[in-house]
């Protein structure tokens, strides 16, 4: 999650230096530039988890069902494409390099601790308001999506909010991120 949303700061060394200039002047669309980026940071981001993975099979003995895993994979690209056009946007936006991880981290921590992916927040276990909090958060269905299809878990219930929720996630950023790079004066 982390590495996708800090990839904008490569961004910003590209903009100071006048490498994003350089590129807007070539014949290649702004979008295919950016999506270029984000498909590179996506790709990176499914083989991580594809390491980790073969890792937890080999040394913890992981027991999840292999298309449980390769659903799993497919949400790792979306969220990574997700994050990164969300990055790659938001940087081109504030073109500081001082507001950018103080923004990020304002935003991110409390998406991931409410995400339930270090300690699931149960209805019984957590307070009501924080419970509550958590059910609006994004994140938290694509967490649930993840570790359902890790489970085995198949059924329309376990998949279908968190799948859809991380596809309208995926077009809003990628929409939001194309705009703001064509936008951009060069």
């Amino acid at each position: 999650m982390f590495g996708s949303s800090f990839v904008g700061f490569g961004l910003l060394a590209d903009y100071r230096s006048g490498v994003v200039e350089r590129m807007r002047v070539t014949p290649a669309s702004r979008t295919a530039l950016l999506l270029g980026k984000v498909l590179a940071c996506a790709l990176q981001a499914v083989v991580q988890s594809v390491l980790i993975i073969v890792l937890a099979y080999l040394v913890f003995d992981l027991n999840a069902p292999i298309g449980g895993v390769l659903l799993s994979l497919l949400i790792v690209f979306l969220l990574a494409l997700t994050l990164a056009s969300c990055s790659y946007a938001l940087a081109l936006t504030l073109k500081s390099e001082e507001s950018f991880p103080a923004l990020l981290n304002a935003v991110l921590m409390p998406l991931l601790l409410l995400s339930g992916i270090l300690i699931p927040i149960t209805a019984g276990l957590a307070p009501k308001w924080l419970y509550t909090i958590s059910q609006i958060n994004p994140f938290r269905h694509v967490v649930d999506v993840e570790r359902n299809s890790f489970r085995g878990d198949f059924t329309m219930d376990a998949l279908f909010t968190g799948s859809v929720v991380v596809l309208v996630m995926a077009v809003l950023a990628i929409w939001w991120g194309t705009r703001t790079f064509q936008r951009e004066n060069a």
